[in-house]
C-alpha cells in the first residue's frame, strides 16, 4: 500500500524559542502542544511550574521569569491537553496529585494557581496519563503499583486497579481508539492490556500480556494505540538495550505483526504517532536524529526521512492539525525540546502548486466529545468525531479576541456545532406520509445526483484523453525536444532495506575478492561467497531463509588447496555450485536442499583444466552445463562441461592469447558466446560449430584497458562496462550487426575501483556498483538504442559484491521490479527495488512483461545444446500477474485530478472563439492587414501637401 506521506520532508524551522529554563522527567515526552500554546515544566530540579509558549513563533518574546502555572511541588512528570477543549490543561506530579488548568487563550498575564479541578491521594506518585479520546473529561493515570481512571468533572478517582502483579511503577497509559481498552506498561517488563470497567479479577486473568520478544528481558518506555484498528505499538528496549517497536493485534496478543530492533543509539525513546497520517516520529532522548516512519502497511515499518538537528532532543510533541499551515502543504508540525530552546519541525509533503491540497488532510477529530464520562462508565464505547480540517477555519475552536475566556471559548465551540446540528435538521412533518414522501424524494435526488456526477467524471475523462491526444501532434522540432526531456518510468525507483539486523545476514567473514566485483552469487534458495579460512578454501553457501548471525564457525563447502578464485551458483538447480582455483580444479558442489550443518569436502564433479581457472558460467538454458575457461602454458581455453559425465564435448582452445575475464550467453537460447580478455578483444562465439570456424566477430571495445564485462540484450545488442584509458570507466552499446563503432558511450568517472553489474533485460535497466563505494548507479537501455543514466542511489555501506534474485521473488504486488542482495565488510544486506505507483490494486504490465522461466531448461543436456545447431529455439516466458489481479492496461479510466482539470479547463478557453472587436476582426493579423490595406489605399496628397492660394487672406492691418 503506498502512502500519500512517503515524500514528505522535515523542515527545521529557524524562528527557535531561545533562552528557556526547562526540565524533563523519567521517560514523558517531556512537553504538549495543542492549538495556542505549547506547555512545557519550568525550572529544573524539583520545581512544579509550567510555562506556556505560543504555538507561532512570531508571537513568543524573549522572557527569562515569564508568567507560570504552580502546578505542584514536586517537578512535573507528565502534562497533556485535553483532546475535547483546546484551552484545558492535565498535570501530575509526584506529589500524588493530577490537576485541570483553565488557561487564557493569549497566554498568562500573572501566575495561575488555582486550578479548575484536583484529584488527590494517590499514593506514590503518578508517572504518565492520557485523556479518553471520546469521553469528556475521562483521563487514565499511572503511578505507584496502579492505574486509575479519573473523572475530572466530578474530581474523584472512579476507577483503581492496585494489581500486585505491578511490582514497579506503571511508566505509561494510553486509550484504543474506541476507549474500550486501556494499555499501560510497567518497570516490571510486562505490558497490560484491559478494559478499565470490567471487574480487577477479569482484568487480571485475560490482560496481563508480557511484551513479546524478550523472556522478561524486554524494558517498554512507551504505549500507543494506532487508530481506529486498534493495533498496539509497544516502544523499548531489547535484552541488550538496544531500540525496539513491537506492534500488536490485541485478538493475537501472543504474536507479534511487526518487530523492529532499530539502528540507533541507547536510551529513552521519544516516540510520537499521527493517527491521520500513519507517520511515526521517533527519536532518542539526546540525539539530534529525527526519524519519520510510515505505519500505512502495519506489518513494514518504511523509514520516509530524516532530520539532523543541532542540539541533542530532550521532549518531542505533536501540535493540534489545525493550527497547520495548510496553503504550503504543512501536514505536520512537531516541537523539539532542548536544554534551553524549543524549535518547530514543520512536515511538508512537495508539491507543484501552493495552496489547499485535499488528499494531504485526511478526516481528524473534532473538538466535540462523542460520550459523556458517565455514558462511558454505563458500557458505551464510541469512536472520536472526525471533521475536514476545512472545519476548524469555518468554526474557529478559540476565539480571536484576547478578553475571551475559557469558558467563553468552550461556549462558541458548543454553540457552533450546534448551529451546524440546526443547519442539517429539517423540521419534521406532522404527516406520515409527506414524511416518507419527502424520504424517497431525496433518495431519488442523491441517486440521480450520483450518476450526473459518474458521467461528468466519465466526460471530462475522455474529454482530457482528446486533449492529450490532440497536443501529441507536434512538430518535429517540438517532438526531439520532448523526448530528449522525457523521463524514464523508472526515474524514481527506491531502493529499500530492512533497518532491523534481524533480516540481515550479518557476522560473515568474506575471503578474496573474486575478479569483475562478483564475490558474491546467488539463487532464490541460497547465496555463496568466498570464507576467509585457515587452510585451504571455504566457500560459505547459506538458505536465504535464515537470515541472523553466520560467525565465524559456519560449516563451508571445502575442495581446493588454494582461495577460490571464481564461483557461481546454478539459477536452474538450486543446490549445484561450481567453483574454480589457481591449482586448475574446476569442482561441482551438490549443496543440502535444507543448507550445510558441516562442512562438505565431496564433489558431484572435480576435473582438472589446462591452468588457473579465470572463470566459470553456468549455461542459463541447458541443464547440467557449464562454461569455464583457463589459461596454462599452452595458451587460454574456454570448455563446456556435462555435469552428468564429466565430459567436455566443447573445446574451444588457441582463440585467446591472453587470460579470459568473463563470458555471457546471448538470449536465443545460448547460442552464442561473447568472451572478453586481456588482449583487449571482445569475441562473437557460436560453441555449437568446428573451433575453427567457431569466431563469428570480434572487435575492440572502448572499454578495454581492463576488467571488461559483456552482457546481451534481447534486442540484438550487447554491451560493455570497463575501464578505458587512464582509468575512465564507461558503458557502451554496441548493434551486433555492426560492430565497428559504438551505437551509444556513456562515460561514468574516472577511478580504479573495480566494477560490478547486473542487466535486467526484461526492463531495459543496468545496476553498476564499485567495489568501495557506496553508490549504485542505474542505467536504462531505451527503445532509441541509448543507454541513458537515471539515477544514482548512495548508502553508507561499502560494496564489496552484488547478486540478484530471479524476478520471481519479487513481490509484484508492492511493484518490487527487482531484489538483490549486496555484500558489506561482514554482513549481507537484502535491498529491494520499488517503483511508485498510484494505483498499486492493478497488475503494473507496463513494468512486467513475461520474463523468462527459470524452472525447466531447454536442454536436457549439452550434447542436445550442440545438436540443436542453427534452430531457432524459442524460450519459455511465464507472465508475473497474480491471480486476481487486472491489468493496468485494462483498468478502468482513474477520475481527473485537480491539475488534469485545470488543464482541460485551460485549453477548452483556448479554443473558445474570441469576440469581434467593432471593426468585425477577432485576430490580431486581420487588423494589421486591414491598416496596411487601408495605407496602401490612400491618396498621396494630404492636407500637410496644401499651398497657398493667395496671400490677401490676411490685412496688413492686423499686424498692427
Amino acid at each position: 500500500m503506498s502512502s500519500t506521506f512517503r515524500y514528505a520532508q522535515c523542515k527545521p524551522s529557524k524562528d527557535v524559542y531561545k533562552e528557556l529554563q526547562v526540565g524533563t522527567n523519567g521517560t514523558a515526552l517531556g512537553l504538549s502542544a495543542s492549538l495556542a500554546h505549547v506547555a512545557v515544566p519550568w525550572g529544573v530540579g524539583s520545581n512544579g511550574s509550567v510555562a506556556l509558549l505560543p504555538t507561532d513563533p512570531a508571537k513568543f518574546v524573549r522572557n527569562t521569569s515569564p508568567k507560570l502555572i504552580r502546578a505542584h511541588g514536586p517537578a512535573v512528570t507528565d502534562l497533556a491537553w485535553s483532546p475535547h477543549d483546546p484551552l484545558k490543561l492535565a498535570t501530575c506530579s509526584g506529589d500524588g496529585c493530577v490537576k485541570l488548568w483553565s488557561v487564557p487563550a493569549d497566554g498568562l498575564s500573572e501566575d495561575l494557581k488555582q486550578a479548575e479541578a484536583t484529584v488527590a491521594g494517590f499514593k506514590g506518585g503518578l508517572h504518565a496519563m492520557s485523556f479518553h479520546r471520546s469521553a469528556a473529561g475521562v483521563l487514565a493515570v499511572g503511578g505507584k503499583n496502579t492505574a486509575s481512571v479519573v473523572d475530572l468533572a466530578q474530581q474523584k478517582s472512579v476507577l483503581d486497579f492496585a494489581i500486585s502483579g505491578w511490582s514497579k511503577d506503571v511508566i505509561d497509559v494510553d486509550w484504543s481508539f474506541d476507549g474500550s481498552m486501556l494499555a499501560a506498561a510497567g518497570k516490571n517488563q510486562v505490558m497490560h492490556l484491559f478494559d478499565p470497567r470490567a471487574a480487577a479479577s477479569d482484568v487480571l486473568a485475560s490482560g496481563a500480556v508480557p511484551v513479546p520478544g524478550g523472556n522478561g528481558r524486554v524494558r517498554p518506555s512507551h504505549v500507543m494505540f494506532l487508530g481506529a484498528d486498534n493495533h498496539l505499538l509497544v516502544c523499548g528496549q531489547d535484552q541488550f538495550r538496544k531500540p525496539l517497536l513491537t506492534l500488536l493485534d490485541p485478538r493475537k496478543m501472543d504474536t507479534p505483526v511487526l518487530r523492529e530492533s532499530l539502528n540507533m543509539s541507547s536510551g529513552v525513546m521519544l516516540p510520537v504517532y499521527d493517527a491521520d497520517t500513519h507517520m511515526l516520529f521517533l527519536t532518542m532522548r539526546g540525539s539530534s536524529l529525527l526519524t519519520a516512519f510510515d505505519l500505512t502497511n502495519r506489518s513494514t515499518l518504511r523509514q520516509t526521512t530524516q532530520c539532523a538537528v543541532k542540539t541533542g532532543v530532550l521532549g518531542l510533541t505533536l501540535t493540534h492539525k489545525a493550527a497547520l499551515d495548510t496553503d504550503h502543504s504543512e501536514v505536520q508540525r512537531l516541537f523539539k525540546l532542548s536544554d534551553s530552546t524549543i524549535q518547530p519541525i514543520s512536515v511538508m509533503v512537495p508539491r507543484k502548486m501552493a495552496g489547499f491540497h485535499e488528499e494531504l488532510y485526511p478526516l481528524t477529530p473534532s473538538f466535540e466529545s462523542s460520550l459523556t464520562a458517565d455514558a462511558w462508565l454505563g458500557g458505551s464505547n464510541a469512536e472520536p468525531k472526525l471533521v475536514d480540517i476545512l472545519h476548524f477555519v469555518r468554526h474557529p475552536p478559540i476565539a480571536s479576541s484576547s478578553s475571551t475566556s475559557a469558558a467563553a471559548a468552550a461556549a462558541a465551540t458548543t454553540s457552533s456545532a450546534d448551529d451546524d446540528d440546526t443547519k442539517t435538521k429539517k423540521p419534521e412533518s406532522t404527516n406520515s406520509t409527506e414524511s416518507e414522501q419527502q424520504k424517497q424524494q431525496q433518495q431519488q435526488q442523491q441517486q440521480a445526483g450520483q450518476e450526473e456526477e459518474e458521467k461528468k467524471t466519465e466526460q471530462s475523462t475522455n474529454e482530457y484523453e482528446r486533449l492529450v491526444s490532440a497536443n501529441k501532434a507536434k512538430s518535429a522540432v517540438r517532438s526531439r525536444i520532448d523526448s530528449a526531456l522525457a523521463k524514464s518510468a523508472f526515474q524514481h525507483t527506491m531502493p529499500t532495506q530492512p533497518m532491523s539486523r534481524t533480516s540481515h545476514y550479518f557476522d560473515v567473514k568474506p575471503g578474496n575478492n573474486l575478479p569483475l566485483g562478483r564475490t558474491l552469487s546467488c539463487n532464490d534458495k541460497f547465496f555463496a561467497m568466498p570464507w576467509k579460512a585457515i587452510g585451504g578454501s571455504g566457500v560459505l553457501v547459506h538458505p536465504l531463509a535464515k537470515p541472523g548471525r553466520i560467525g565465524a564457525k559456519a560449516p563451508l563447502v571445502r575442495g581446493h588447496k588454494s582461495q577460490v578464485s571464481c564461483l557461481e551458483l546454478s539459477k536452474l538447480h538450486d543446490t549445484l555450485l561450481v567453483s574454480g582455483g589457481p591449482s586448475g580444479h574446476v569442482r561441482v558442489t551438490q549443496v543440502p536442499e535444507a543448507g550445510l550443518t558441516a562442512d562438505l569436502h565431496d564433489a558431484v564433479l572435480d576435473v582438472v583444466t589446462s591452468g588457473k581457472v579465470t572463470s566459470v558460467r553456468w549455461h542459463p538454458y541447458a541443464a547440467q552445463t557449464f562454461v569455464s575457461s583457463s589459461v596454462g602454458f599452452s595458451g587460454a581455453s574456454v570448455r563446456l562441461w556435462d555435469v552428468n559425465t564429466g565430459q567436455s564435448p566443447v573445446h574451444l582452445a588457441n582463440l585467446h592469447e591472453e587470460p579470459v575475464e568473463d563470458i555471457a550467453f546471448n538470449y536465443d537460447a545460448g547460442a552464442l558466446m561473447a568472451t572478453s580478455a586481456r588482449d583487449r578483444l571482445v569475441r562473437i562465439i557460436d560453441p555449437r560449430v568446428a573451433a575453427a570456424d567457431c569466431v563469428v566477430n570480434s572487435f575492440q571495445p572502448v572499454e578495454s584497458v581492463r576488467d571488461t564485462t559483456v552482457m546481451f540484450t534481447s534486442r540484438g545488442q550487447l554491451l560493455t562496462l570497463g575501464f578505458g584509458p587512464m582509468s575512465k570507466r564507461s558503458v557502451s552499446l554496441w548493434d551486433m550487426k555492426d560492430l565497428s563503432k559504438p551505437l551509444n558511450t556513456v562515460q561514468l568517472d574516472r577511478d580504479n575501483s573495480t566494477m560490478m553489474s547486473h542487466f535486467d533485460d526484461d526492463t531495459g535497466l543496468l545496476y553498476v556498483g564499485s567495489s568501495g563505494a557506496g553508490a549504485i548507479r542505474l542505467f536504462q537501455v531505451t527503445k532509441a538504442n541509448r543507454v541513458e543514466f537515471i539515477r544514482m542511489w548512495s548508502g553508507s555501506e561499502l560494496l564489496s559484491g552484488m547478486a540478484f534474485l530471479s524476478k520471481r521473488a519479487c513481490n509484484v504486488r508492492n511493484v518490487e521490479i527487482a531484489k538483490f542482495l549486496k555484500l558489506t565488510q561482514d554482513t549481507v544486506i537484502p535491498v529491494t527495488v520499488t517503483v511508485p505507483r498510484k494505483r498499486k490494486e492493478f497488475f503494473q504490465d507496463d513494468l512486467f512483461p513475461p520474463t523468462l522461466s527459470v524452472d525447466k531448461p531447454v536442454f536436457a543436456s549439452v550434447d542436445d545444446f550442440v545438436q540443436a545447431g542453427s534452430k531457432h529455439v524459442d524460450l519459455p516466458r511465464v507472465s508475473l500477474q497474480p491471480d486476481g489481479m487486472t491489468p493496468l492496461s485494462e483498468a478502468p479510466a482513474e477520475e481527473l485530478t485537480t491539475a488534469q482539470k485545470k488543464y482541460v479547463n485551460r485549453i477548452k478557453e483556448a479554443e473558445k472563439p474570441k469576440p469581434k472587436n467593432f471593426m468585425g476582426h477577432t485576430r490580431d493579423e486581420e487588423v494589421v492587414d486591414h491598416f496596411r490595406a487601408a495605407v496602401a489605399t490612400m491618396p498621396v496628397s494630404n492636407i500637410w501637401d496644401a499651398r497657398q492660394e493667395s496671400g490677401d487672406d490676411i490685412s496688413d492691418s492686423e499686424w498692427d
